[in-house]
């Protein structure tokens, strides 16, 4: 699921709580891509999001992964926060609009 923070926590929210949520019989994986205006601006509420997709598909055996695009600004202000997205398992691309390299991983960045 592609989910822009301004239209798709409470999307994603349904997805994971709603009928059937997410299990290894109906679901072989799930990708997530945090987009739209600057997904780090929401940056707490993707972690809490993001911590609570693992539990479920960890505890249904279901691959997990995802991707943020954003320009990068707001890695420079917390030094802390390159980690916080690998530890969460969110690759980073830099927006193509800046020219820059896409990065595989928030600390390649």
């Amino acid at each position: 699921y592609g989910v822009s923070i301004k239209r798709g926590l409470e999307t994603a929210r349904d997805r994971i709580n709603g009928a059937g949520g997410i299990n290894g019989r109906t679901v072989k994986g799930v990708y997530i891509t945090w987009y739209g205006g600057e997904p780090l601006l929401a940056k707490e509420i993707i972690f809490d999001l993001t911590q609570k997709i693992i539990a479920v598909t960890n505890e249904n055996k279901v691959n997990y992964s995802a991707g943020m695009i954003s320009n990068g600004y707001l890695l420079a202000e917390d030094p802390d926060l390159a980690q916080k997205l690998k530890d969460s398992r969110i690759n980073f691309s830099k927006s193509p609009s800046t020219g820059r390299r896409k990065c595989t991983t928030a600390a390649g960045c």
